[in-house]
């Protein structure tokens, strides 16, 4: 029986200090950071393509760049995109070393998810081999023709080739110029020669070229 009535009185003291939890949390409020109060305005804009003068303005989009792992979440990073802007640009998932697995072969199953669902917010590609003069020009003039014009082009296309100088061919080192040096010529030329032929000049216009970090590193037997 005094089992019985140390159980009860456990079960009576649990149940006061619960209500008393209740009742100490039941009216807790807390005052919003100053941090945060001072940013609420931007809550009052509207999307940042909602801007734009699509009359006027027909031809004119807003890209950004994004990382590739950040937007296949479609969490925030893909909502601020797919609200904010009318073209992607994928990160390093598209570059030639983020497309080899462990074992040395190529794997493109991130940048096709990438793909597939930038393709679903609207988003466009162009499928080109950029170390082919015709392709890539046929590629860029397709692009001004649907658009009119571009206001930003960024070269960020790149491979490598892990070998010592004296196992590397004649024939490899102009494969890689052809990938990573020469398209920045051909794409900033065409737009040249086309921002030139416009009746009405755009003073606007922005190239980016990126180019790797490798040339930091020390590679062994180079």
């Amino acid at each position: 029986m005094k089992y019985y009535n140390r159980i009860l009185l456990l079960a009576m003291v649990a149940g006061i200090t619960v209500s008393c939890a209740d009742a100490l949390f039941a009216d807790y409020k807390t005052e919003k950071p100053e941090s945060l109060k001072k940013y609420e305005y931007l809550n009052e804009y509207g999307d940042l393509k909602t801007y734009i003068d699509r009359i006027s303005h027909p031809d004119f989009k807003l890209g950004t760049g994004v990382t590739v792992s950040d937007f296949l979440k479609q969490d925030l990073v893909y909502t601020l995109t797919v609200n904010n802007y009318d073209d992607v640009t994928a990160g390093n998932a598209m570059k030639y070393s983020s497309c080899v697995d462990a074992k040395g072969n190529m794997d493109f199953g991130t940048v096709k998810k990438f793909v597939k669902t930038a393709k679903e917010t609207g988003s466009i590609f162009h499928k080109v081999d950029v170390s082919n003069k015709e392709s890539l020009e046929n590629c860029v003039l397709q692009i001004l023709k649907e658009w009119g014009d571009l206001d930003i082009i960024i070269n960020n296309v790149g491979i490598s080739n892990f070998s010592p100088i004296t196992e590397t061919s004649i024939e490899d080192f102009d494969k890689i110029l052809s990938v990573n040096l020469r398209p920045v010529f051909i794409t900033s030329r065409l737009l040249a020669i086309h921002r030139k032929a416009l009746s009405f000049p755009n003073p606007y216009g922005r190239i980016i070229n990126i180019c790797s970090t490798r040339y930091l590193m020390r590679l062994m037997h180079g």
